[in-house]
């Protein structure tokens, strides 16, 4: 079975979506936040202080190029990740790619305007380019094979919108 790959930016619930669909379709589960912090021991915000963000990048990189090789896996990434070109050909390479977002970014953006967590320095532009999707409602993320706007789904909402897509794709779910 292909894989799902869900990306989206901090505030649209990838990882428990992820958790859900992965329960859901009786695949494994992958959270690539979760191996860094696995890996290096440390919270992503304090990683991200540590070691700047270049390094972060890097990491988050290669932990994507590792996990290549699965099958039958709900991965999520880190929203910064898809801002890598060659990330975004090895993800559409290996699944079906869902971008999460939500028009109600404005309100979440504020809420973690000030927390320690936020790890984009070039949070206006991913911020910019996710308000450009959802005014032009059009599937161009370039990231994506489809775009779900959650924000008025719950998690199970959601995990059945991708499932119906995953089934659209002519992918078995057996």
């Amino acid at each position: 079975m292909k894989n799902i790959i869900l990306v989206g930016l901090k505030g649209t619930n990838k990882s428990e979506i992820g958790e859900e669909l992965a329960g859901r379709l009786k695949m494994k589960f992958i959270d690539t936040d979760d191996i860094m912090k696995r890996e290096r021991g440390l919270e992503l915000p304090e990683l991200l202080r540590k070691i700047g963000e270049k390094q972060f990048r890097s990491l988050e990189n290669n932990i994507i190029k590792k996990i290549l090789n699965v099958s039958d896996t709900v991965i999520v990434v880190g929203g910064g990740s898809i801002l890598n070109v060659k990330n975004i050909k090895a993800l559409k390479q290996n699944g079906l790619v869902v971008s999460l977002v939500t028009s109600k970014i404005n309100f979440k953006r504020n809420k973690f305007k000030d927390e320690k967590s936020q790890l984009l320095s070039q949070w206006n532009y991913v911020f910019q380019s996710a308000k450009n999707i959802l005014n032009l409602k059009t599937p161009s993320f370039p990231a994506a094979d489809y775009i779900i706007d959650v924000t008025d789904l719950s998690i199970e909402e959601t995990s059945q919108k991708i499932v119906e897509k995953y089934g659209r794709r002519g992918i078995s779910l057996d």
